[in-house]
């Protein structure tokens, strides 16, 4: 419930379809936006997500495998839906910029998926325990696999299904913000082609907790994972898959 509580404030223009608990575990079934579908689910660090086992399945199967009932008829029906296609002549999503860490000046080189680099004082991130225990369970066949301090950024996401698992090492004393965005485009007569990266869910990642996000029905290309504000002495990872 208090999963379901959090998104509702942090994301008003999202709908939770349906919400549950399993052991240490919470999970809420979401509609970011028409056609846009997803399962958001947070557990403790070295626990691993319950959606895990059953990553390709739909919504309203994977509700029933875990509460042993009968999807929403709310769920089924968003999950039916698609997302309303673009005019012909939107403007392509570019490539996502270089990710800082806070308070870092803007820049204008494009960037690949990337993390922030481990300085000589730090110990390497996957030689610390909860991330090599993330390493091991998240990142092995992974799209996208990084660990780093800080920040991470995945770069576009090149699938219209997928799950994007993050986590914040324990030793943090504040919360990470975890941002997914989506290329939103258009054109008229008036403007031509115009397109923005808009937020299509936010969450806060909490030192010592796993957060996973299921996106179903995005535009490939055309979404990005973005996690930031973990501090320089905390470690953060970030898998896409």
């Amino acid at each position: 419930m208090q999963l379901a509580n959090e998104f509702r404030r942090r994301n008003p223009g999202a709908t939770v379809l349906a919400s549950l608990t399993a052991g240490t575990n919470a999970l809420a079934f979401v509609e970011f936006r028409p056609g846009l579908t997803g399962i958001v689910e947070s557990a403790p660090a070295g626990q691993s997500l319950k959606i895990d086992g059953l990553r390709g399945r739909t919504l309203s199967s994977v509700y029933s495998e875990l509460s042993q009932l009968p999807a929403p008829p709310a769920l089924l029906y968003a999950a039916g839906r698609t997302m309303e296609a673009p005019p012909a002549r939107a403007s392509k999503a570019p490539q996502v910029l270089k990710a800082h860490g806070v308070g870092a000046p803007p820049v204008s080189t494009p960037a690949k998926s990337e993390a922030s680099p481990v300085h000589a004082r730090h110990v390497v991130p996957d030689t610390v325990p909860e991330q090599s225990w993330f390493n091991s369970t998240y990142c092995n066949g992974a799209h996208i696999c990084l660990e780093g301090w800080d920040w991470a950024n995945s770069g576009n996401i090149w699938y219209d299904s997928y799950e994007v698992v993050t986590m914040v090492g324990s030793e943090g004393t504040v919360n990470a913000d975890l941002q997914l965005y989506y290329w939103e485009s258009g054109w008229s007569l008036f403007t031509g082609g115009w397109g923005f990266w808009a937020q299509f869910y936010n969450a806060l990642n909490v030192p010592g907790q796993v957060l996973g996000v299921n996106v179903s029905g995005a535009t490939a290309g055309a979404t990005f994972a973005s996690l930031s504000g973990a501090g320089g002495g905390t470690t953060v990872s970030m898998a896409v898959r």
